[in-house]
């Protein structure tokens, strides 16, 4: 059946705030709260879970992305770090080979921060706002794009974004990076060309959300779970909604079988999983996994 959600089996540890990437077919969820080191794999068409090698420096809300066959961990924050209120940003930059269940510490990301956004197009790294911590309520939210090349661990700086966000979401379609919802712009929509360093606004999401996650398939973006702005609690929401660039037009798909604020995502064989995330900030968070067949 299509348009369903189906519930999988449990990850080994309730875990929120880490970050998925997917490599031939396994999702690798890393770090976050409930394991700030963990690193587990999960293999959908078996489903079930794997504990691999921990990530060297402790972290939750960081990034990661896979690209040829290896993921790297960038920024976050110090697990010590109590609440978004009290960040610890890192510019930490670790690779992990799945091929060898190995670490390797890569160089620094100039801007320290947290809650930012990571892509990968033409074989580098984007990473895209966040959090500096720079103010005196560690709250400040920054513009900056800055680009990793693996292939020569160097950093090199872009322009600007036009407005700065956190916490939201985005992934990447023909080639453009889509930047949905977050602190700074709930519903903001924000399409960067990096062949051309530029920004275009595009058409706003109709449910405002932040700590959601992003997937994009067959050309859409699935935008699923995180928290409304300004309703008391922070309480996580089930609701999806289905961005197409082609059209810019969004369309609303069944929510989740639970709200979850935070939750991670990867897409495996037309599939979306849904991982972890908490049902409020901070509270409790899931070990429970569902697919979602568009």
């Amino acid at each position: 059946a299509t348009d369903t959600w189906i519930q999988k089996g449990d990850m080994p540890a309730s875990r929120a705030a880490g970050f998925t990437s997917v490599v031939d077919g396994k999702i690798y969820l890393i770090g976050g709260y409930g394991g700030p080191q963990r690193v587990d794999a999960y293999d959908p068409s078996t489903d079930t879970w794997t504990v691999k090698s921990e990530m060297p420096t402790a972290r939750r809300s960081l990034s990661t992305s896979a690209l040829a066959g290896k993921i790297y961990a960038i920024g976050g924050a110090a697990a010590s770090s109590a609440s978004y209120t009290s960040l610890e940003p890192f510019s930490t930059v670790e690779e992990y080979d799945p091929a060898i269940d190995g670490w390797t510490t890569k160089s620094e990301m100039p801007t320290a921060r947290v809650c930012h956004h990571a892509n990968v197009v033409d074989g580098r790294i984007y990473i895209i706002g966040g959090s500096d911590a720079s103010t005196d309520d560690n709250r400040s939210h920054v513009r900056t794009v800055e680009v990793y090349d693996p292939a020569t661990d160097t950093w090199t700086q872009e322009g600007d974004m036009q407005a700065s966000r956190a916490a939201g979401f985005s992934s990447v379609v023909d080639g453009k990076i889509y930047l949905i919802g977050g602190y700074g712009a709930s519903q903001r929509v924000d399409e960067y060309d990096p062949s051309t360093d530029t920004w275009a606004m595009k058409s706003e999401m109709p449910t405002g959300r932040r700590s959601l996650s992003t997937s994009a398939l067959d050309g859409k973006i699935y935008a699923i779970g995180g928290y409304l702005p300004g309703v008391s609690g922070h309480l996580g929401v089930a609701t999806v909604e289905v961005y197409d660039p082609a059209t810019d037009t969004w369309t609303t798909a069944p929510d989740m079988p639970t709200g979850r604020f935070g939750p991670r995502t990867g897409v495996v064989h037309g599939k979306i999983y849904v991982i972890g995330g908490m049902d409020k900030w901070v509270g409790s968070a899931y070990r429970t996994v569902v697919e979602y067949d568009p």
